[in-house]
């Protein structure tokens, strides 16, 4: 078919293994996270507050979005069709480039300030470094051959802009003290609430960044999915 690249079964099964891979190794890090005691760590919590970190929903996003090409992977090993879903695609690439705003901000950033050994720990050594890395990686090598506008790019910014309209609308309700508050778990507020609002109009910049970056080696000459029928199918 026309605009459409050969795909052996092989690629498509090491594509589908290590989306599972991510999959299953996001969902068993949060779960630990959920259920382990607090132990002290920075930027770790139990329970379902573990869901006020950003580090956890973005990762939660990547994995979803690994778990939606696992499944339409499956189908295309199955002849159930013929390319992976677009939709699930999207959900990857807005996934990855908000972990990607986790990895940078915490090696770039958190890191220096408070020592990467104490934010590569436990949970934090998958959420922070190993999950981010490999899932880029995968990304980059495996997935470049679909086709993202930049419209697109912009798909990213919209969970950062989310997540720091409730992290403010949070403090702004109930109130924040120095870091490490728990309202104020990022300390974005430390010196008040326009440059936490600053801060996370950098981040959400940032979010951006990334996502223009792993648009970059995408080839709009090979994009799998330009015959489908629906360009969200």
């Amino acid at each position: 078919m026309r605009g459409k690249a050969p795909q052996t079964a092989s690629r498509t099964a090491l594509r589908a293994a290590c989306h599972g891979f991510i999959a299953a190794v996001t969902l068993a890090v949060w779960l630990w996270m959920v259920f382990r005691p607090v132990n002290g760590d920075i930027l770790t919590t139990n329970g379902l507050t573990t869901l006020g970190l950003f580090t956890v929903l973005s990762n939660l996003l990547n994995g979803a979005g690994s778990a939606a090409l696992l499944f339409s992977l499956i189908r295309v090993l199955r002849r159930k069709r013929e390319r992976v879903s677009r939709g699930a695609l999207l959900l990857k690439y807005i996934g990855l480039a908000d972990v990607g705003v986790t990895f940078l901000v915490i090696l770039l950033f958190l890191g220096p300030a408070v020592g990467h050994a104490q934010l590569y720990r436990n949970a934090n050594f998958w959420f922070h470094l190993v999950l981010p890395v490999f899932s880029a990686a995968e990304f980059l090598l495996w997935e470049r051959d679909h086709a993202i506008s930049l419209p697109q790019t912009l798909l990213p910014v919209i969970p950062i802009v989310i997540y720091g309209l409730g992290y403010t609308a949070n403090l702004l309700i109930n109130g924040y003290g120095p870091w490490p508050d728990r309202n104020d778990i990022y300390g974005f507020a430390t010196w008040g609430i326009p440059i936490g609002l600053c801060i996370f109009a950098l981040i959400a910049l940032i979010g951006w960044l990334c996502a223009l970056l792993l648009r970059l080696p995408c080839r709009k000459s090979r994009n799998l999915d330009k015959s489908g029928a629906s360009p969200l199918l």
